[in-house]
């Protein structure tokens, strides 16, 4: 759970992990897990962030997802929070012990923006529901991450990509970010206003990027790098697969793209 292998540092609800502890189960409102710069931690299975609750992530942690048959993934429930914050010399780094793709199944985080899936929708991984109508909703800080070897699959129909974003507002900061070798697609957007830069999708086996469910926000500076050409679509743009028409209807705002 979110206090194994803690250690207090005098506020109690602040749990500093260990160096080599194995995450798994949720953190739990009101809780904020840190875990510190240059340290070394597991991930096995799901690891939720519930709503009121925070993940910090600190520059050149590096996290690695143990090889086993169960999915192992970071979820950001409605209402959680995560703050992983690497720079351009000391990156985040999250990987698999099994280096091939598909080894993990990648951060997945859920907003209160909108979709135009209707209500009652849920993630593809977590079961957890997003959506909603608050454009600017927070989820938190993602920059400077190398998402390594992720895109497991649960079944036919729910592959994991590097990050999956579920109805995220723009009040959330996404920047400088890498999905490398994933066995599904390196960005994926359902919904939602969030806004990204510099977002570099390499050697991912579906699509590099891919939106549905009536995305709105700006991408700048997205790389798409293919050693062959065995993935799917560099982009995949729809409005929603099951209703064409479906409203708010995706309109993203593009801007220097490298394909």
């Amino acid at each position: 759970d979110d206090d194994n292998g803690g250690s207090g540092d005098g506020n109690e609800d602040e749990i500093v992990m260990e160096n080599g502890t194995t995450l798994s189960g949720e953190i739990a409102s009101g809780k904020t897990v840190i875990l510190s710069s240059g340290y070394r931690f597991k991930l096995s299975g799901g690891y939720a962030v519930k709503n009121g609750a925070k993940l910090k992530i600190e520059k050149g942690v590096i996290l690695t997802a143990v090889k086993d048959d169960i999915a192992d993934y970071i979820l950001v429930e409605q209402g959680g929070y995560i703050d992983a914050q690497g720079t351009a010399d000391d990156p985040i780094i999250m990987t698999a012990e099994d280096q091939t793709p598909g080894g993990w199944g990648g951060i997945h985080i859920c907003g209160y923006a909108h979709t135009n899936k209707g209500a009652g929708t849920k993630s593809e991984i977590g079961n957890a529901p997003y959506g909603g109508n608050k454009e600017d909703d927070n989820s938190g800080i993602l920059r400077y991450i190398r998402l390594e070897y992720t895109g497991f699959s649960f079944d036919d129909e729910h592959e994991s990509n590097g990050v999956s974003f579920y109805g995220v507002g723009n009040g959330t900061t996404v920047e400088y970010l890498q999905s490398y070798k994933g066995a599904d697609d390196g960005f994926e957007f359902f919904g939602g206003s969030v806004n990204v830069k510099y977002l570099l999708a390499t050697d991912n086996e579906d699509d590099s990027f891919d939106w549905t469910e009536g995305w709105s926000g700006t991408a700048t500076n997205l790389v798409a790098y293919q050693t062959d050409a065995s993935c799917d679509c560099l982009i995949e743009a729809d409005n929603n697969g099951d209703n064409f028409d479906a409203t708010p209807v995706a309109h993203p705002t593009l801007r220097n793209l490298y394909l």
